[in-house]
């Protein structure tokens, strides 16, 4: 079995603020823009969800992500909040949710001291918001100094800081993507009942936090900006420098899972 997991924006798909091209399809509109996909981006990820198990992992909240119309590409599981949640057709894995709330437990007491610091800080630019129940997500004003700051008084063993230009977020060390990955893989495992030295696991990514994701699966695939440990990078692809990311992502893709077609 070949599991493809694959970050959504700046990966898959792009806002509007991004020139993908006047090739592209619409998947969402919100009150400050919204989000396509690149018409040969789409096709590809139709062909490839119908080749292997391909699942979006993605930081977006359930909410957000359901807002995506995917206009008619399906998947049968999806991981959103950044793996604390499993959408299995649609719905919420209870099985999945109930482990989640075992592996957050740690890091409670620093999410809950996180959330007081930065509930006085006047550098925030609005609300905290828990991101299903699971991170801490809001947007500051001088952001180098805010994290410099915070990291200084939470316990970075139990949780990790995060931040894209304003935005901040302060996320518990057992949900990373690349734990995601490792609870998905022995989850389809059990399901099949299969072995799971029989899966290949596939991941790409552009950011941050998709490291530890693409550092995880057998095959990773990276925007060529991303930076990766010197010790991954033999197993990692690096893409984009010279075309469209998804583009040139879901070509390679096809190359790379064409011998393990029948």
């Amino acid at each position: 079995m070949i599991i493809f997991h694959s970050d959504l924006d700046s990966t898959l798909i792009y806002s509007d603020k991004n020139d993908i091209g006047s090739e592209k399809i619409l998947l969402e509109e919100y009150e400050s823009g919204a989000t396509y996909i690149t018409k040969k981006t789409f096709d590809g990820l139709v062909n490839i969800s119908e080749k292997i198990l391909t699942v979006p992992t993605t930081t977006r909240s359930e909410k957000l992500y359901n807002r995506i119309n995917w206009q008619g590409c399906t998947f049968k599981y999806a991981l959103v909040a950044n793996g604390a949640i499993l959408l299995e057709n649609g719905k919420a894995s209870e099985v999945w949710r109930k482990e989640t709330q075992k592996l957050l437990e740690p890091a409670k007491d620093e999410l809950a001291r996180a959330e007081h610091i930065l509930n006085t800080d006047k550098r925030r630019t609005r609300d905290i918001d828990i991101v299903d129940e699971a991170f801490l997500f809001t947007k500051v004003s001088q952001i180098d100094e805010v994290v410099s700051e915070i990291e200084d008084k939470l316990d970075l063993s139990k949780v990790t800081i995060r931040r894209y230009k304003n935005k901040l977020y302060v996320l518990p060390k057992s949900l990373e993507k690349g734990v995601a990955l490792r609870r998905f893989k022995r989850y389809i495992a059990e399901k099949e009942k299969i072995d799971e030295d029989d899966i290949l696991v596939i991941a790409a990514g552009d950011g941050e936090f998709d490291v530890s994701m693409i550092e995880e699966a057998d095959i990773g695939i990276a925007n060529y900006k991303l930076k990766i440990s010197p010790k991954k990078r033999d197993k990692i692809l690096f893409l984009g420098e010279n075309c469209i990311f998804s583009d040139e992502l879901l070509s390679e893709l096809l190359e790379i899972i064409s011998p393990f077609q029948s």
